[in-house]
């Protein structure tokens, strides 16, 4: 990886340069103004500088918005609060040793890890998702299906994923802090892959069939 930086309007960007050649130049905007660039092997770094300079609306603009969805993200958990299912709880350090969920706080112990803390948070989305999962698993039974494994576990880059020879989902811990109609989407996106493992037109008529709006769940979730 060759690391280089660029000035675009008076801001200061980092590229990636990957040594991988690639058929065509693409870039990848990554939050605290990273550029990571695969380019084919005849093209010069100095080309690419200029193809950066060319191109450096986009490139601004798109650094914006994902350096305003980064920071907007690292919000939702601080020592002071937590978003769960979209609502802010403020953290009040209390005597106990166990982790409760009042009204709009989280009651806690000081002593209490993060470790446990974010068990905390999978077990309460989990909590949810059995309850929802319930209409769901009646659908795939319909059809022969078996019933999915569904677990909990930190990702990066997808919301959830569905292992159809296994009978597993997986979803995304960072549901735990969206509104509950965006973890509906995503469990009803896994739960239909059992029945269709592609993103056909049929597997989209699927999801609209049984949540017709659905694409505000993914609009959501890309902008937040």
């Amino acid at each position: 990886m060759i690391n280089f930086e660029i000035t675009l309007e008076k801001e200061v960007y980092t590229c990636f340069m990957s040594k991988i050649s690639r058929k065509n130049i693409n870039i990848r905007i990554k939050p605290e103004n990273q550029i990571h660039i695969s380019k084919p092997k005849r093209v010069s770094k100095r080309q690419i500088k200029t193809y950066l300079h060319d191109n450096k609306q986009w490139i601004i603009e798109r650094c914006s918005k994902v350096n305003n969805l980064y920071e907007t993200r690292n919000n939702y958990l601080t020592k002071d609060y937590v978003y769960i299912y979209g609502n802010k709880h403020n953290i009040k350090e209390v005597g106990q040793m166990d982790i409760q969920l009042i009204d709009n706080y989280i009651l806690m112990n000081n002593d209490i890890s993060l470790k446990k803390f974010n068990q905390f948070l999978n077990d309460t989305l989990l909590e949810y998702v059995n309850i929802q999962r319930k209409h769901l698993d009646l659908i795939v039974e319909n059809k022969n299906i078996n019933k999915p494994i569904i677990m909990i576990k930190n990702m990066q880059g997808k919301w959830g994923s569905c292992y159809v020879h296994k009978d597993v989902i997986y979803l995304n811990s960072k549901l735990i802090h969206y509104p509950k109609f965006c973890i509906d989407y995503v469990l009803l996106h896994e739960y239909i892959h059992l029945i269709v493992p592609n993103h056909s037109r049929q597997f989209y008529e699927y999801v609209e069939w049984y949540m017709p709006n659905y694409k505000e769940a993914i609009k959501y979730l890309k902008t937040n």
